[in-house]
Formats: C-alpha cells, sequence, structure tokens
C-alpha cells in the first residue's frame, strides 16, 4: 500500500488519506492529510467567520453579507412573513428549492412551515389524480 507523510502532523499515512489537488490528472496529492486539513478549515471558520459568512451568501445565493444586512434593516429586523422582530442571528435566509434565488429573510417558524407549505404543494400537485380518486370527488 502507498503511503505519505503529512507536512502538519509528519505521520506516515496512506495516500487515500490525502486528497486529491482540485482537477489534478496525474493523481497529484495534498501536502496535508485530510484530518489536518479538516482542523485547519474549522479553525479558520472561528476566526474569520465574517469572512465565511460572506463567501456561504454569495455561493449559497448570490449576495454578499453587507447585502444580507442591509435586507434585515430594510425589513426592520422583522420576518417578511410573519412580521416579528428577530435578532439578526437567528434570521433565516429564505430562498426557492428549485432555482436557489434568494427571496428574503424570514424567522425560523416562518422558514420551516414555508418549506414544508411549498414541499406539501409539491406533492399535492404531483398527487392529486390520486387523491381526488381516493377521496371519491
Amino acid at each position: 500500500m502507498k503511503t505519505k507523510s503529512c507536512r502538519k502532523c509528519k505521520i506516515e499515512k496512506p495516500i487515500v488519506d490525502f486528497s486529491t489537488a482540485g482537477k489534478s490528472r496525474n493523481g497529484y496529492r495534498r501536502p496535508d492529510c485530510k484530518v489536518c486539513r479538516q482542523t485547519q478549515y474549522r479553525e479558520s471558520r472561528k476566526q474569520n467567520p465574517e469572512q465565511h459568512k460572506n463567501c456561504d451568501l454569495k455561493a449559497k445565493y448570490g449576495i454578499t453579507l453587507n447585502q444580507h444586512r442591509e435586507i434585515y434593516v430594510e425589513q426592520n429586523g422583522r420576518c417578511g412573513l410573519c412580521d416579528v422582530l428577530i435578532d439578526y442571528r437567528d434570521v433565516q435566509t429564505d430562498h426557492c428549492h428549485v432555482s436557489g434565488e434568494f427571496r428574503g429573510l424570514l424567522c425560523r417558524s416562518c422558514n420551516v412551515l414555508l418549506g414544508q407549505y411549498e414541499c406539501s404543494l409539491v406533492w399535492y400537485k404531483k398527487n392529486k389524480k390520486k387523491i381526488d380518486l381516493y377521496l371519491g370527488d
């Protein structure tokens, strides 16, 4: 079995414990083992939460952290559906699960209920004929 020594922990490990580098076609493996890379990633998230939050928002919803905060202020710190006051730390970022498009900021309850409603609606439309037959309509 092929092995490699980790640059960080200095432990000799099986080659499968090292990720391949990006789209490497020649099988090049990263110098740090998966465990060390994961530890480094977690530490980075703790040390730079704003930077990671910004990257997450851009990747998932196409908005920046500043835009997210501005929308919170535009909504007067309230849920976009039920109008209850929500602390910024508890705000939920609502988005379309089909297109991924950002729709607004909600409280947790409304976000969960809206998600259930959308799933139910899709299920209902998909099964309408069966439901009508079952109910005798």
